[in-house]
């Protein structure tokens, strides 16, 4: 799989967000998002 140009990746939380597909991109609307994680990480509760 090819790496999304940088200006599609986002840090969050210390994870990488990498935008595969921007709703902008077409006409549905759908957004296609990959979020590298470490293993057992998890949202923040609050």
């Amino acid at each position: 799989m090819n790496s999304p140009p940088a200006d599609r990746n986002l840090w969050f939380l210390n994870t990488l967000v990498s935008i595969r597909l921007s709703a902008g991109d077409g006409h549905d609307g759908i957004s296609v998002l990959e979020h590298r994680v470490p293993f057992g990480d998890s949202p923040p509760l609050q």
